[in-house]
């Protein structure tokens, strides 16, 4: 069911005209999020983030120039999980989806400083 449900938003969140804003950057990649999938449930906030890879990052022999994941953020314990995984060969979420998966369901602590602590900010405060 988690599965089918996550499939649902990422489709919803791929087929909506939704606005990927930049908060951040790393050595390999830009960070973005789509300020139209923020929603709450049970106390805690989820958004959709972007990673949009400067060069291709190649995983089981797959060129992927993009990752879509959905997290889920605790605001008071300042914990977030990651809920699902979708990567794609184009930039910005778009093309072929080449693998998706869901990681094992551990919250963690947002470390301050982090591009994590930036998002968690973003999304708690909205």
């Amino acid at each position: 069911m988690k599965k089918l449900f996550v499939l649902f938003l990422l489709l919803y969140s791929t087929l909506s005209i939704g606005e990927w804003i930049k908060f951040g950057q790393t050595i390999e990649s830009n960070l973005y999020y789509e300020k139209s999938s923020i929603s709450k449930e049970n106390g805690n906030n989820k958004i959709w983030i972007l990673k949009n890879y400067k060069t291709p990052f190649v995983f089981n022999n797959k060129m992927i120039l993009s990752t879509k994941e959905f997290h889920e953020f605790d605001c008071v314990e300042k914990q977030s999980k990651v809920l699902s995984i979708v990567d794609f060969s184009g930039q910005m979420g778009v093309k072929k989806i080449l693998s998706s998966f869901d990681p094992p369901d551990n919250f963690s602590l947002v470390r301050q400083g982090s591009s994590g602590y930036s998002i968690l900010q973003i999304v708690c405060n909205y």
